[in-house]
């Protein structure tokens, strides 16, 4: 009997110090994120890095980044406030946390508006002694059930919008090394087959042409919203595109203009003041 009281008490003090354990591990993570979106704010990049591992990558609405991608994102964005709820944390193993929580963030990114409330998790791995993001997904709060419901006879709640617009070219080296250079990107996505750029939060594709591509661009043409297109006009043909049509106020604010790349893909740009979302 005594032999099994003491070992019914060992029991007891591992399951209590391995929830002690894990309890710790759960601040910890919720420390580490929390000190991530402090050093953005305060503009302490240069701890940033140190924070993820190498094969580190994020998903977002655009598609995955791996981690130079993200981190060189970070020198464009401007964190303003943030708040965090509803957090959740857990082990999958030992060396293994995942923090999913609801979070409100203010700020720019690249001068574009991002202010918020997503869904995030992080994924955070023990390596020598140290937790480090090997993974974040960012998923923002979308419509409530109620009003999904109230437009369920609407066939536009399909519709999301443009989720990726591709382009054929005869060499896709010189289109990736153009097409970073006119869009200010690098690919997030680099395979001798595809390669795609993430246009905050919208995909650009480059394509090697095949035999059934009989025509360059004219098919349909993709707008890309900016917030001055005079601007960006001159920048593109400063690259080596051509013009296709000027800059024309088209009424109720909206300009419109097109320009040709160098393999003859029409490239359309257009400031729309009842889209807001991607020109403040």
């Amino acid at each position: 009997m005594n032999n099994l009281r003491s070992t019914f008490l060992r029991a007891i003090c591992v399951l209590c110090f391995g929830i002690s354990i894990f309890a710790q591990s759960g601040e910890e993570i919720i420390r580490q994120e929390r000190f991530f979106y402090d050093s953005l704010k305060e503009k302490n990049l240069g701890v940033l890095p140190g924070l993820f591992l190498d094969n580190f990558h994020g998903i977002f609405g655009g598609g995955y980044i791996d981690r130079d991608a993200e981190i060189e994102g970070f020198e464009s964005a401007v964190l303003l406030d943030y708040r965090f709820s509803e957090i959740i944390v857990k082990f999958p193993a030992e060396t293994v946390g995942i923090i999913m929580y609801r979070s409100y963030i203010k700020g720019t990114s690249k001068g574009l508006e991002v202010t918020g409330e997503s869904y995030r998790t992080s994924t955070w791995v023990k390596n020598d002694g140290k937790w480090k993001m090997i993974l974040h997904t960012d998923v923002p709060v979308g419509e409530t059930l109620a009003n999904i419901n109230k437009r369920k006879d609407n066939k536009n709640m399909n519709f999301i919008g443009i989720a990726t617009s591709i382009y054929k070219v005869s060499d896709l080296d010189k289109a990736k090394d153009w097409y970073s250079k006119a869009f200010g990107v690098k690919p997030y996505f680099d395979e001798p087959f595809y390669v795609g750029f993430n246009i905050n939060g919208f995909e650009l594709g480059l394509q090697t042409e095949d035999e059934q591509s009989s025509t360059k661009g004219n098919a349909s043409v993709s707008y890309w919203a900016v917030k001055d297109v005079k601007a960006t006009v001159a920048e593109f043909i400063g690259l080596g595109a051509t013009e296709h049509e000027p800059a024309a106020d088209v009424g109720g604010g909206v300009v419109v203009a097109s320009v040709k790349d160098p393999w003859g893909n029409i490239i359309g740009i257009i400031h729309n003041p009842v889209f807001t979302g991607a020109t403040k």
